[in-house]
């Protein structure tokens, strides 16, 4: 486990900057979702109808490259609460993470979704291609979630 650990550990070993392997950004947010309900986030706050982020201080943060993205599903009703993540709808989601606009990632109860790139590219967000969407796949119950985001603004 240990040599696994090592070998992957690079990925979430980032330094301060906007260069290979580096961010300047961070957001980080822990919430529930209704049953068969939504939730969409601006990742480049660009004050359309999706919700903006912001930093602990208030202040927006608008990613241009992703590097790592967490997404834990911190439900504990088993095979119901799913989370399902892609693309929101609308002609501005974040695709190129997952290949196209109807891609979708299903996080089962206590899973978790990592994305990680060291790479200078990583995931860009444009203008055109920057909203992400969680969806509460249980029709019923909540589902509650932990999501983090390391990018650069640049």
């Amino acid at each position: 486990m240990k040599d696994c650990y090592l070998k992957y550990a690079k990925f979430l070993n980032c330094t301060t900057g906007t260069g290979a392997g580096q961010v300047d950004q961070m957001w980080e947010h822990r919430g529930t979702i209704g049953g068969g309900l939504t939730d969409e986030w601006d990742l480049r706050s660009t004050g359309g109808a999706i919700s903006n982020i912001t930093d602990p201080f208030g202040d927006e943060i608008a990613f241009a490259r992703v590097r790592v993205m967490l997404i834990a599903n911190t439900s504990t009703i088993a095979d119901t609460c799913i989370i399902v993540v892609g693309p929101a709808a609308g002609g501005t989601g974040w695709q190129n993470w997952v290949g196209d606009g109807s891609d979708l990632v299903i996080i089962h109860p206590s899973g978790v979704l990592l994305l990680a790139v060291t790479t200078a590219e990583a995931y860009e967000l444009t203008i055109l291609n920057h909203d992400i969407q969680l969806r509460n796949g249980d029709g019923a119950n909540n589902s509650t979630y932990d999501i983090v985001i390391l990018g650069t603004r640049v």
